[in-house]
C-alpha cells in the first residue's frame, strides 16, 4: 500500500511541475491537460516542455536526470502491482520474500512461465527512492522559480487573497 501511495506523491509532484511550466498564469489548465496524460506520457511531456522552455544545461540535466528516474521508478513499482505472489517466505536474514510468479506470450514465441524472489526490504527502499525523488522535483520547482520559469508559490498573506478574484472570504 504505501508504494501505491508514495507512487501517487510523485506523480502529483510531476503533475505540479507540468502545471507549472504549461501556463505560468494559470496552473489549472496545465493541472485539467495533465490529469488525463498517462505517468509515462506526463514525463516525456514534461522533458518536452522543459526543453523548449529552458536554455540553461545544467538545469537540463538536472530535469533529465529526474525524469529518467520517474520513468525508472514507474518501471520497477509496476513489476510490483502489476504482478502475482504465489507465496511468501522468510529469507536467510528473517526478511519476507516474495516469490513473483510471471506468465507472458510473446508473438513467435508462445507461451513462458518465470518465477523470481523479491525481498522487502527492496520494497521499501523502493518508496524512500520515490520520496527523495519527490524532493529533487520540489528543489527543481523551487530553482525554476528562482530563474522565472514558473511564478513564485504564492503566500498567504492578505493583500495576495484580496487581488484573487476566486478567493471568497468567510
Amino acid at each position: 500500500g504505501s508504494l501505491c501511495m508514495d507512487f501517487q506523491g510523485l506523480e502529483n509532484r510531476l503533475l505540479g511541475l507540468f502545471s507549472a511550466i504549461t501556463n505560468k498564469n494559470d496552473t489549472r489548465v496545465g493541472a485539467i491537460i495533465g490529469s488525463q496524460l498517462s505517468f509515462h506520457k506526463l514525463c516525456h511531456v514534461v522533458d518536452a516542455i522543459c526543453r523548449y522552455r529552458i536554455h540553461d544545461k545544467d538545469t537540463l540535466a538536472e530535469l533529465s536526470d529526474i525524469i529518467v528516474k520517474c520513468v525508472q521508478m514507474e518501471q520497477e513499482r509496476n513489476i510490483y502491482v502489476h504482478s502475482y505472489y504465489e507465496t511468501i517466505f522468510l529469507g536467510g536474514e528473517g526478511a519476507a520474500v516474495f516469490d513473483r510468479f510471471k506468465q507472458k506470450i510473446k508473438l513467435g514465441k508462445g507461451y513462458s512461465e518465470r518465477h523470481e524472489e523479491h525481498d522487502i526490504t527492496k520494497l521499501h527502499s523502493l518508496s524512500t527512492e520515490m520520496n527523495i525523488l519527490c524532493g529533487r522535483i520540489d528543489d527543481f520547482m523551487d530553482h525554476l522559480r528562482e530563474i522565472g520559469i514558473v511564478q513564485p508559490e504564492p503566500s498567504l498573506t492578505g493583500e495576495i487573497l484580496e487581488n484573487d478574484s476566486s478567493v471568497t472570504e468567510i
